[in-house]
């Protein structure tokens, strides 16, 4: 395919399911993982922060808020730890939404790339993983909020009974809208993002006289100051970058010829810090306000709200398994019919929804589930922001350019083409990959494993900083040692190691 000189392919790209359908609000979306074509990428910026923050004014992202004031933390540390943590995690996500405007597909596709077209199986892996048990957090803590707030309102027993019962309809409903697809789940986002907002707003107002911003916080869990504050901003910044595999699922539909790579990384930036950060910091103000900091936060803030804004909350409850659970299916529909092309998006996206209930049914069953997924997004977590990371230098070494046609090589059932690299591996990439990952491991501090670089960093779990590192510094030293052949970049002339000299 002879590129354009820009990353865009011309319009009569080949894709297996290509289709001259648009996308529209109430029709099943006809697009899965192929490139979108120009005449079809009808969003723009602004709808990356309205996703933000409707799919994350909801309890899964509101008691993250919860963690540093449960840590020990005062009302003001626990303030810049979220502000701060938000920030932090927006600037790291910021160049993963303009990776799909360039490819035209999802970013586990587009990191084909830079890890080869066999090799980006890593990534579509890990966004499965993680969006599987971000949907069954959404459902768990959507159903907790409905059976607590119909508990105080109406007085139906909030039994683990009436709880599995809500489970299943907000699977249902969320399945529903996730197979309808990329339009009509922007649509709900559009609708949850004000209303949901405004509830926060509003309890803030009722909440004031409460509120003491003198808190002081009680002992720290950790010890010492800092090693608690970095566990409390962590997790703020984790919340943001975890849409960095995600976000490429909706800027696909922005075209890069209408919109500037700035007004992308603003709007993104915006929705990270506000439309994410902000509900975080809402979770923190609430829980500085219980009587027990520590005590569990959903059940808790029904108690200590006044009964006519329980209704609200019953609401936030609603959109709390569907908002944001519709975001997490609707991409893992995506990453699985990347990783098995022969199963399309709407299948794909019954049998994740699937298996999410699963997970919240066990999780529940067996034990604490938000404690058991909380660990295991903390393991997986190190592994993604490695893939996300390498992903951003190599976006930066390619110049922001691509071939989409090779990109789809692995979805066609073929080989070779500009990004086959070895086997259809990059050796470069996922070795700093798997470097990253093991170093970040090391300095992990999770109730069920403490890496042994811990007790090296005064007992600060510093594993999501030190893989950013890692991963960064060991993908450059390998691209600068061992150039990729010139042929993989559509500029022709890469930013580390050798260069193409043109005819």
């Amino acid at each position: 395919m002879v590129s354009n000189g820009t990353g865009t392919p011309p319009e009569n790209i080949h894709t297996p399911d290509a289709t001259d359908q648009p996308d529209v609000a109430g029709k099943i979306e006809k697009h899965g993982i192929n490139f979108i074509p120009e005449a079809h990428r009808h969003s723009r910026p602004m709808n990356i922060t309205w996703i933000m923050a409707g799919s994350c004014v909801t309890f899964p992202l509101i008691v993250q808020g919860w963690i540093p004031i449960a840590l020990g933390l005062s009302w003001w540390a626990s303030f810049w730890a979220v502000l701060l943590g938000s920030a932090f995690g927006a600037i790291l996500l910021a160049p993963m939404a303009l990776l799909s405007p360039r490819t035209g597909t999802n970013n586990p596709i587009g990191s084909s790339a830079h890890f080869g077209v066999v090799g980006r199986i890593v990534g579509s892996t890990l966004a499965l993983l993680i969006s599987i048990l971000f949907t069954a957090l959404a459902v768990w803590t959507g159903g907790d909020a409905i059976a607590a707030s119909l508990d105080r309102l109406t007085g139906i027993p909030d039994t683990t009974a009436t709880r599995f019962f809500w489970y299943v309809v907000l699977t249902a409903v969320v399945i529903t809208i996730s197979v309808y697809g990329h339009a009509t789940m922007l649509f709900l986002q559009r609708l949850v993002a004000p209303t949901a907002g405004a509830i926060l707003v509003l309890g803030v107002i009722i909440l004031w006289p409460k509120f003491d911003p003198g808190y002081a916080g009680g002992e720290l869990a950790l010890g010492g100051f800092w090693p608690t504050w970095f566990a409390g901003a962590i997790p703020s910044a984790l919340v943001v970058v975890g849409f960095s595999l995600a976000i490429g699922d909706w800027t696909r539909y922005i075209s890069p010829k209408k919109y500037s790579s700035r007004q992308i990384v603003r709007a993104t930036v915006v929705g990270g810090i506000v439309g994410m950060g902000g509900p975080v910091m809402w979770g923190a103000y609430t829980a500085s306000i219980f009587a027990d900091p520590s005590a569990e936060y959903v059940g808790t803030l029904v108690q200590i709200s006044p009964l006519w804004f329980v209704i609200f909350l019953l609401y936030l409850g609603i959109g709390s398994g569907c908002a944001q659970g519709t975001v997490n299916m609707y991409s893992t529909g995506l990453d699985l019919s990347s990783i098995l092309p022969q199963i399309k998006r709407v299948p794909a996206t019954f049998a994740v929804g699937i298996a999410s209930f699963i997970v919240v049914a066990v999780g529940t069953l067996a034990g604490s589930i938000i404690d058991n997924l909380t660990v295991f997004l903390d393991l997986l977590t190190i592994g993604f922001v490695s893939f996300v990371t390498v992903v951003a230098v190599g976006y930066w070494n390619h110049r922001g350019q691509y071939d989409p046609d090779a990109l789809q090589v692995f979805v066609r059932g073929e080989k070779g083409g500009r990004y086959w690299y070895t086997n259809g591996w990059n050796w470069r990439a996922t070795t700093a990959f798997v470097l990253a990952t093991l170093v970040g491991l090391s300095g992990l501090n999770t109730a069920w494993y403490v890496g042994f670089l811990v007790s090296h960093l005064g007992g600060i779990g510093l594993g999501f900083l030190l893989s950013v590192a890692v991963a960064a510094g060991s993908y450059i030293f390998f691209l600068w040692v061992a150039p990729e052949d010139p042929s993989s970049y559509v500029s022709g002339s890469p930013r580390i190691g050798r260069r193409r000299v043109s005819a």
